[in-house]
């Protein structure tokens, strides 16, 4: 992920244009997270089994206008990348992080038919404490 981010902020047009869905209570987003011009905060409270992505859309009303509207654009990315805290795998049945991003994911990539990515979302393993311990704190914000 580090890679691509680097990458999509040297290229022309800014490719490949990621998308960062952080995962996480919005309190540990505002703490830190990636350092990246497209993240958006989705509080994992908000997600729900049988949430569509509007209903996503609509619990984003209280974040700024630039997230509110990444997420309304979601589909025009080249990658969409969900970020937990710390979850390895979505195999892992004991996870507390699981259910949140297989709503996620059902809303925004198997169940979206207005707005489809271009391709299947990433997960980042081992979530943002992995990307501190690989990428550094200087990469987050």
């Amino acid at each position: 992920l580090r890679g691509l981010i680097d990458r999509s902020r040297t290229g022309i047009n800014e490719r490949p244009k990621i998308l960062v869905l952080d995962v996480r209570a919005y309190q540990d987003h505002v703490w830190g997270h990636i350092d990246h011009r497209y993240v958006v905060s989705i509080d994992p409270a908000g997600l729900r089994a049988k949430c569509t992505s509007a209903d996503i859309a609509s619990s984003l009303a209280l974040l700024p206008d630039d997230q509110q509207r990444w997420f309304r654009k979601r589909n025009e990315f080249d990658i969409v990348v969900y970020v937990s805290q710390k979850m390895r795998s979505f195999s892992d049945a004991d996870s507390p992080e699981r259910p949140a991003l297989e709503h996620l994911n059902s809303a925004i990539y198997h169940c979206e038919y207005e707005k489809p990515l271009r391709r299947p979302p990433l997960f980042l393993v081992g979530g943002f404490d992995a990307w501190v311990q690989e990428a550094g704190a200087q990469r987050c914000r």
